[in-house]
């Protein structure tokens, strides 16, 4: 993906965020590196914005609250498939035990 797209992308989901400052949004490059969070999903999994972007889950060492096997196993499904999927899990954030549904989805320029 260009650079450009992402940045717009970005942007509108900033945009989003400002409208609805509850969203847990997290973008992930094709290397499983953040590259957007969310304030809200950096409050969840107890990390600065700053420190997650640029991390991937592991180098986090985000085991604690997510699964980290789980997540980069999930991301390569849907960056293979090219499709959305969504997954139901029960994880142990920062506001305690929760089951959650994560859509993910591939962000492609055709």
């Amino acid at each position: 993906m260009n650079s450009n797209l992402l940045e717009n992308f970005i942007t509108n989901i900033n945009k989003v965020v400002e409208l609805v400052p509850s969203q847990l949004i997290a973008i992930k490059n094709l290397q499983y590196k953040y590259v957007y969070a969310s304030p809200a999903y950096a409050s969840l999994v107890g990390i600065s914005q700053d420190k997650l972007i640029g991390k991937t889950c592991r180098e986090l060492d985000l085991k604690p609250i997510i699964e980290t096997d789980m997540d980069q196993t999930e991301d390569e499904q849907v960056i293979l498939n090219s499709t959305v999927k969504s997954f139901i899990r029960i994880h142990n954030l920062t506001t305690g035990i929760q089951p959650r549904t994560f859509i993910k989805s591939p962000i492609v320029n055709n």
